[in-house]
């Protein structure tokens, strides 16, 4: 299908969400006229079901909504080219990165560890690119180890770069329901897991009423997996390791233990100074602070980024990079 719509492509990978493609993307030339061949990524999703021929004003408007991920341009984000829809298949160009999950990296035996510098910068870009986001009312949805990407620089050094979630374009695509959820478990928030369970106040009681898409509250769930990610790349531990052995992957029993402790007796993964005494308390404080029951009393990404920066500087990290850089150069690929 791919062929005929003239794209040049090969095959990546297959998946449960659709095939994967290497391919080129032809980009106008703004101001100067003719094409230029782009590099990415190409998602090809089939998702023209019984609901989706019976209402083909929601593909629309689906493909509309995810058109506005074409305005972010972050360092540390996975730009997104275009989307076209196609004979019920659904087309995703995305950039094209040249590196491996966060997960492969931390957890394969045969990956170079990362030393506890570019687990601090690390930690550092996810942030950045989340606070991007939310600057711009945009949610994540499915923060997560495997959706972040480390990549070399020009300048050889190892940089990650979140990707946005696939997982909620195709199952909004899918779904009769547009504001579907698309969490990972171990990574989602109580109110997510439970709405009027795990959102209760431990202090006052007080459960957290719903609320609307890209409020405070809404981002606040994103936060609440970012500090569960920061812990796992400074400790470079799974979440919730102790339950299942620090496997990549869980048992339905053991996934209901953990949500269950989450949104009843408010677990949380170790703590990362267990594995690594060295890590600064502050840096803990602000993990702490941002896996929090209560949805509103979690700080925004980008407070967590202004503190962890302070955090950073303030101990041995001083020669840390702390740039944020919003625009990305087209032709870093």
């Amino acid at each position: 299908m791919i062929q005929e719509m003239g794209l040049e492509s090969r095959e990546m990978k297959r998946g449960l969400l659709g095939t994967m493609y290497y391919g080129h993307w032809n980009m106008p030339r703004v101001g100067e006229g003719g094409i230029m061949y782009q590099v990415c990524a190409i998602k090809e999703v089939l998702y023209k079901t019984r609901i989706q021929r019976q209402n083909t004003k929601k593909v629309a408007t689906i493909i509309s909504e995810i058109k506005q991920y074409f305005t972010l341009q972050h360092k540390n984000l996975v730009r997104m080219y275009d989307a076209i829809s196609h004979e019920g298949y659904l087309y995703l160009c995305w950039q094209f990165i040249d590196g491996k999950d966060l997960s492969d990296i931390l957890y394969a035996d045969n990956e170079v560890r990362p030393n506890k510098t570019e687990r601090y910068k690390w930690s550092y870009e996810v942030t950045l690119a989340l606070a991007y986001m939310h600057d711009n009312n945009f949610l994540h949805r499915d923060i997560k180890s495997s959706n972040v990407m480390i990549k070399m620089d020009q300048s050889g050094v190892r940089i990650a770069i979140l990707k946005p979630c696939q997982h909620m374009i195709v199952r909004e695509l899918r779904s009769s329901d547009l504001l579907s959820v698309c969490r990972t478990p171990i990574y989602m928030a109580p109110e997510i897991i439970s709405p009027g369970e795990g959102n209760v106040d431990p202090d006052t009681g007080e459960i957290e009423p719903l609320y609307s898409e890209c409020s405070r509250e809404a981002k606040s769930a994103d936060v609440y997996s970012l500090a569960i990610i920061i812990n796992e790349i400074l400790s470079q531990m799974r979440p919730f390791a102790e339950v299942n052995g620090n496997q990549c992957r869980w048992r339905k029993r053991d996934i209901f233990i953990v949500v269950t402790d989450i949104t009843t007796h408010h677990r949380r993964p170790v703590i990362a100074n267990v594995f690594d005494i060295s890590i600064p308390y502050d840096v803990i404080e602000i993990i702490c602070a941002a896996w929090n029951g209560f949805a509103r009393h979690r700080p925004t990404a980008r407070y967590i980024a202004d503190a962890l920066k302070i955090a950073l500087t303030s101990h041995e990290f001083a020669n840390l990079c702390f740039e944020d850089q919003n625009c990305i150069d087209m032709d870093d690929g």
